[in-house]
């Protein structure tokens, strides 16, 4: 006879093994990601074991078999080690840079999303949206507390290092990624939740880039539903309230900063000297976003020249990463185009190949228009990520896995 006491001391594991992997997937076991001005915890980018080790409590007996999408990226990996450790190890950067950065996040992605087609937990798609949630949830309510208190009331907690209070873009994308799955899985008050919460975030912390996805991605994911013109109508006039002062100067900063691009890289690069009397920089005086976009086209400047001397084979992800000129940003931070940059054309040929043959693999998961927009959408938003971000996160994974389990229509039954 089975003892129920036994089933839910098992079940209470399982769960609780689940919400620790979903902590390693978000990246919040080792890193700093939620708010830039925590100082701990902070272990290390080593979440991949923290995934890996966790999984493998969760996993029963596997039965693996790869299909051509798996094959493939089996290949490409080995194709990128074997280049870092064999070839590229051989070149001078003069850096310390981790050179299997890339490497490990698209490792990560893959094996999130194939581990969880394999994890054997009831209810696990509701269980792995609940627990993001709660995460989020209570990041989020915490993070307003902390906030406005500083703000408003000008208290202060001892933990809290306040001299770099503002919300990261990491965070801002995974409450509005939350937004993106509540909303196609129907959980319509946790969409509601994400959805106010990318609002108010929008509207304490001017980000242009948080600001283009809350442009675009609502406005496609409102198509596959039938209250679609109201949600439309409703989401263009909460972007007619955030579109403010503030933003209106930021895209002027940017323009400007695009328009006078060379004479304002040599300044940056140089650290210039803006006012005699204080002794501040240019990079101290100018507006962050204008900073921002220089930093950004003089790393393009400098990686597009880098590919034309390599165009096949790349250069190797430790050629993306500049030491020279500590003030500024070490890396580009368009990691949509790492992989041309860092692995050439072969590289990026992978890349392309692989995404179809996943497609071709899985396209039985989007047999109706709604899950198509569901894909399109997820992925775009995924672009725009990495177009604004130098990291290919864990939770990339966990969204495809999601997508593919999106329940049938009515219609469909």
């Amino acid at each position: 006879m089975i003892n129920p006491l036994q089933i839910n001391y098992k079940s209470l594991i399982n769960n609780t093994l689940l919400f620790l992997l979903i902590l390693f997937i978000f990246h919040l076991v080792n890193e700093k990601p939620f708010i830039k001005f925590y100082k701990f915890p902070n272990f290390g980018d080593n979440y991949v074991f923290g995934i890996i080790l966790v999984s493998f409590f969760l996993l029963r007996q596997v039965n693996i078999k790869l299909s051509l999408s798996d094959k493939l990226f089996i290949i490409s990996i080995f194709y990128i080690a074997f280049l870092e450790t064999f070839i590229f190890s051989m070149v001078n950067y003069e850096i310390g840079g981790n050179s299997y950065v890339l490497l490990r996040d698209l490792i990560a992605i893959y094996y999130v999303f194939k581990v969880l087609n394999y994890i054997e937990i009831d209810k696990k798609i509701d269980k792995l949206i609940l627990y993001s949630s709660i995460i989020f949830i209570f990041q989020t309510i915490t993070y307003f507390i902390i906030y406005l208190s500083f703000h408003h009331y000008q208290y202060q907690f001892e933990f809290i290092n306040y001299s770099d209070a503002q919300l990261s873009n990491f965070f801002s994308f995974k409450i509005f990624f939350l937004f993106l799955i509540c909303f196609i899985f129907r959980k319509k008050y946790l969409s509601l939740f994400f959805y106010i919460s990318s609002v108010l975030i929008l509207y304490y912390f001017d980000s242009r880039a948080q600001l283009l996805v809350f442009l675009i991605i609502p406005i496609f994911i409102f198509l596959s539903s039938k209250q679609k013109v109201i949600l439309i109508i409703f989401h263009v006039i909460i972007l007619v309230f955030l579109f403010n002062k503030e933003y209106i100067k930021s895209f002027k900063n940017t323009i400007y900063a695009v328009t006078e691009t060379r004479v304002n890289i040599e300044k940056n690069l140089n650290n210039e000297v803006a006012d005699t009397k204080t002794g501040d920089t240019v990079r101290q005086v100018q507006h962050a976003e204008i900073n921002s976009t220089v930093t950004r086209i003089y790393h393009l400047e400098r990686n597009f020249k880098n590919l034309k001397k390599n165009l096949i084979f790349g250069s190797g992800y430790n050629s993306l990463i500049q030491n020279k000129y500590a003030h500024i940003a070490k890396t580009c931070e368009c990691g949509i185009l790492h992989p041309v940059f860092a692995y050439g054309l072969v590289g990026q040929i992978l890349v392309f190949v692989f995404m179809y043959y996943w497609f071709r693999d899985y396209r039985s998961s989007f047999n109706d228009d709604d899950k198509l927009i569901a894909l399109f959408t997820f992925s775009l938003f995924c672009m725009l990520y990495i177009l604004t971000l130098p990291l290919f996160p864990a939770w990339f994974g966990l969204g495809y896995y999601l997508i593919t389990k999106i329940p049938a229509t009515e219609s469909e039954k």
